[in-house]
């Protein structure tokens, strides 16, 4: 082609456009004789139409993409280019608007592969061309569905031009597919619905297609359909993956015969013409041809057509070449739905493709469906619209004729009015409810400071789903919308998991509220994967609420319950990312509350070790496929942090590789999110986890350093949210923490005034949230932990003060969790820690009374196989502090038989001390503060004497 046949104008190439399309629909022996009609006074046109009809012919269907509408495209010739980056072209297999599709195959030496590879034509490569195809790279890199084809590489040759690499579908379109199969209508119907599924995975997604129609879609020899051809997508964000431009420059890259009403007028995309694209393919499908006959019509009066005129049944289009059998299959039910999909007005058509595609199960069932069939009223209202004229005349003469039906009429029109109105209410609560719960609460989630702004978005979100709960009977959609919904309105209310509020009483009742919901609207028997996940999600979250509320046995059930219930929905879809991401999340919580170290537990450590390395297994295979996807990376460094944690816990030095690979994963993290204000948090968690082998190896100067830096940050952080609980709470876990190592490092006194200003953290939490088990956890600690260093510091008096409400905490949270075994090691601790500072005060049978209570759960606790080294140290430290009580005796008591006797009973507890310590040692758990233990106990030994 010479630079003499190029177009002049965009207006020449709206006309070899519309001409090209037009002539498409023409027999290929009439095309170019409709084009020299159409071209007949401008030759060049005509010139530039016959070679697209030319590359047309020469092309297939595969991942064809129309792109001659974009601004600046010229000629079509591509460079026999044989390698583009690690791929060996082979052959030409499609060729479209703006590139060529290649068979190829992959000869680096990696691993061998045949692929498709799609590049940019010669002569395309503008940068509105270079920019859209681009941005159908990127598009297709985020979607991850069996029956969306997968896009594995990409890149740029070695002149700059952009290409990316997809797996190669061998098949046919999905109307050929059909035809040549003589498919019945149920198995057409079928095939479309896993269309639809992709369909909505991409929505899901907010990625709107918008150019849906049967040669984008291939079906394999084996009937599996895979969507292709993203380039025109529109993003419902665009400044997630374009820029402003790239969707601008697309607005005409369409096919017209598929395209939406809206679509031909330049009005904003939304997904409903996603489903008005749907119902055209599906009248296709049906029929053998198209809802309207576009052949030679310019593109005025295609848009007009479509616009404007409304279609036949699909029952009535295939009369004219269908058997009476299939009228009768079409008619009726599959008649509405598929009219409803082709609505003119987007509000009027399914709300999503997931209902469309749900009616259809209705039809292929026998069951009613939701699809309401257009009104007199409506078809009149749009009549009268075309017919304006003509009915004012008629009025005027008919106007005598009716005076005595105008009330009546009146009367009806009011009430189809405000039916319309609650209609379109109801509508707009839902749809503002669920903009409230989901897109923008999800914007802000990571933002700091916005933990207020979320309480109110939940807030709004709330009152709209009190209203929407008592219209939901009976609608099966909306009460799993619903109860996804309410699954939201936990998270932000109380899920400690997560950045909450700290109202952990309603997160518990909005999941009770869901799983209600889904397990109603859920068959046992399901083979609906997104109902399953979505009722795997409600299980999981009522058991992160149980955890919270200290219902552990309850917790264990409800995880159990949502991991199985989880692995069905895999079985259905085993590459949905989603679906294992969920299942990766729920091994780690499992681990957790089966066994976490320093976390309400159930004493399975067994099973929690197991659970951990599942989690860990399984992000590790999905970060095969998503190298770069943060909620993996991050979940994977949690869950080997709770390894290293737990391993450590049970003497197992190897914990801390585990521990270092997880804060190395997060450090990483948070250097390109440095404003995420959760993976910071996460951060922080990990450090202070770091601390403790520094502790336990009595390099509390060390420890010291990281508690300060830990501490510094979290100050940052909750001033800037000061309504985020998860802030303020570890906030009060590094206050402790701080005030444990300076007693270690022998500074009691200042112990003291960290502990206490954990302590007003802490008060202040458990006034916001009075039933949560964790913060009633959080304070008996913190309490103790003060007791501690003020008996450090020897203000006696008052360290009993404070071991006696923890006491009472503790024994509260005991009698409520009766199975975790942390509760009775602290309860030693407790009764040992106020029996010691009774001995210093010189009560002595306080101090009897408290060792009498704290010597059976002590022996007790460490009897069990699973003891902990919490739980040997406790004993030892139990012991040398009984012995300490008869050294005191001896020295109270005046007669000398006593003092001996006494004398005699220290030496036998201060050498079940040392034998203790010296298990411990053995065992290589002598760490911390306990190093020095065994020293002590000997120099009190020496200080015994019966004379």
């Amino acid at each position: 082609m010479t630079n003499s046949a190029l177009p002049d104008s965009a207006n020449d190439w709206e006309r070899i456009k519309d001409t090209f399309h037009a002539a498409l629909e023409h027999p290929a022996n009439s095309r170019l004789a409709f084009v020299n009609e159409a071209c007949g006074d401008a030759p060049r046109l005509r010139a530039q139409v016959e070679s697209l009809l030319a590359a047309h012919d020469e092309s297939t269907d595969f991942l064809e993409t129309p792109a001659v509408a974009l601004p600046g495209a010229s000629q079509f010739l591509l460079d026999a280019t044989q390698r583009v980056g690690p791929y060996r072209l082979l052959k030409e297999i499609g060729r479209g608007g703006m590139g060529t599709v290649h068979l190829a195959t992959r000869d680096d030496g990696q691993f061998a592969q045949r692929v498709a590879v799609k590049l940019v034509k010669r002569g395309m490569d503008t940068d509105a061309i270079l920019a859209r195809f681009r941005h159908e790279r990127q598009i297709l890199a985020a979607l991850e569905h069996p029956n969306i084809a997968r896009l594995l590489d990409g890149g740029t040759t070695e002149d700059g031009v952009p290409y990316f690499v997809m797996e190669y579908v061998q098949g046919r379109s999905i109307r050929d597919y059909c035809e040549t199969r003589a498919l019945s209508v149920a198995d057409r119907i079928a095939l479309f619905r896993t269309v639809c599924a992709a369909v909505q995975y991409a929505h899901q997604n907010l990625i709107v297609h918008r150019d849906i129609k049967s040669s984008n879609i291939i079906v394999t020899d084996d009937g599996v359909p895979k969507l292709l051809d993203f380039g025109i997508a529109k993003l419902l964000h665009p400044t997630q993956y374009e820029d402003a431009s790239v969707a601008t420059d697309t607005i005409n890259a369409m096919t017209p015969e598929y395209a939406s009403p809206e679509q031909l007028r330049g009005e904003p995309v939304t997904t409903a013409t996603d489903v008005y694209s749907l119902g055209v393919l599906l009248y296709e499908l049906l029929t053998g041809q198209r809802p309207f006959a576009t052949s030679g019509l310019t593109p005025h009066d295609v848009m007009r057509t479509v616009c404007e005129t409304d279609p036949l049944p699909p029952s009535a289009s295939a009369g004219v070449v269908a058997s009476a059998e299939l009228q009768r299959a079409l008619r009726g039910d599959l008649d509405t739905v598929v009219l409803m999909a082709m609505r003119k007005e987007p509000s009027r058509r399914y709300s999503s493709v997931e209902r469309f595609s749900d009616d259809l199960g209705r039809c292929l069932t026998n069951r009613p469906v939701t699809a309401q069939r257009d009104t007199w009223r409506y078809r009149a209202t749009k009549f009268a619209t075309r017919n304006r004229t003509g009915l004012i005349v008629c009025a005027l003469l008919l106007t005598s004729l009716i005076g005595g039906l105008t009330a009546t009429v009146w009367q009806a029109h009011i009430a189809q009015v405000e039916r319309g109105r609650a209609e379109r209410r109801f509508a707009e609560v839902r749809s503002l409810a669920f903009s409230f719960l989901f897109d923008v609460h999800d914007a802000i989630l990571n933002l700091p400071g916005s933990t207020p702004a979320r309480a109110l978005l939940v807030q709004q979100g709330l009152q709209s789903l009190d209203g929407l709960m008592r219209e939901a009977d009976g609608d099966t959609l909306l009460e799993r919308e619903l109860a996804v919904a309410y699954q939201r309105l936990g998270l932000v209310q109380g899920n400690s998991y997560n950045s909450n509020l700290g109202d952990s009483k309603a997160a518990l009742a909005s999941y009770q509220t869901s799983v209600q919901l889904l397990a109603r609207v859920t068959d046992s028997t399901s083979k609906n994967a997104g109902a399953l996940n979505s009722l795997a999600a409600a299980y999981k979250g009522l058991g992160d609420m149980l955890i919270v509320t200290g219902d552990l046995s309850g917790a264990v059930r409800n995880l159990k319950l949502s991991l199985a219930v989880q692995r069905r929905a895999i079985a259905l879809n085993d590459t949905n990312m989603e679906y294992r991401r969920a299942l990766a999340n729920l091994y780690f919580v499992l681990g957790d509350t089966y066994g976490g170290a320093g976390l309400p537990n159930v004493g399975d450590t067994k099973d929690a070790l197991e659970s951990y390395h599942l989690a860990i297994a399984e992000r590790e295979r999905m970060l095969t496929q998503l190298p770069k996807d943060l909620e993996i990376r991050s979940g994977l460094a949690n869950s080997r942090l709770n390894l290293g944690a737990l391993m450590l816990s049970l003497d197992d030095s190897t914990g801390a590789e585990h521990l270092q690979q997880g804060l190395a994963i997060l450090e990483q993290i948070v250097v390109e999110f440095p404003n995420d204000a959760n993976r910071r948090s996460n951060l922080l968690s990990g450090y202070l986890r770091l601390r403790r082998p520094l502790a336990d190896a009595g390099h509390f100067t060390a420890a010291l350093t990281i508690d300060q830096k830990v501490l510094t940050m979290l100050k940052q952080m909750v001033a800037a949210d000061t309504k985020n609980s998860l802030f303020l709470r570890n906030l009060g876990v590094t206050y402790n923490t701080l005030g444990f190592d300076m007693i270690g490092a022998g500074q009691p006194l200042k112990a003291v005034n960290e502990h206490r200003t954990a302590l007003a953290i802490v008060e202040r939490l458990r006034a916001a949230d009075p039933v949560s088990a964790e913060i009633k956890q959080d304070f008996a600690y913190t309490l103790s932990a003060l007791a501690d260093a003020l008996r450090e510091s020897h203000q006696y008096m008052a360290a009993i003060a404070e071991y006696s409400r923890s006491l009472s905490v503790k024994l509260e949270l005991q009698k409520s969790e009766p199975e975790n075994p942390r509760h009775p090691v602290d309860l030693v601790l407790i009764y040992s820690g106020r029996g010691a500072a009774r001995v210093e005060s010189d009560d002595l049978s306080g101090a009897q009374h408290d060792f009498d209570l704290a010597l059976p759960l002590a022996e007790l606790a460490v009897a069990k196989p699973d003891a902990t080294s919490k739980a040997r140290s406790a004993v030892a430290l139990l012991y040398s502090r009984v012995g300490r009580l008869h050294e005191h005796q001896v020295r109270a008591e005046s007669n000398r038989v006593a003092r001996s006797a006494d004398c005699l009973e220290a030496h036998v507890w201060f050498d079940k001390s040392l034998a203790a310590w010296g298990t411990l040692s053995t065992r290589h758990e002598l760490a911390g503060a306990n190093r020095g233990q065994p020293a002590i106990v000997r120099e009190l030994e020496t200080h015994c004497s019966g004379g």
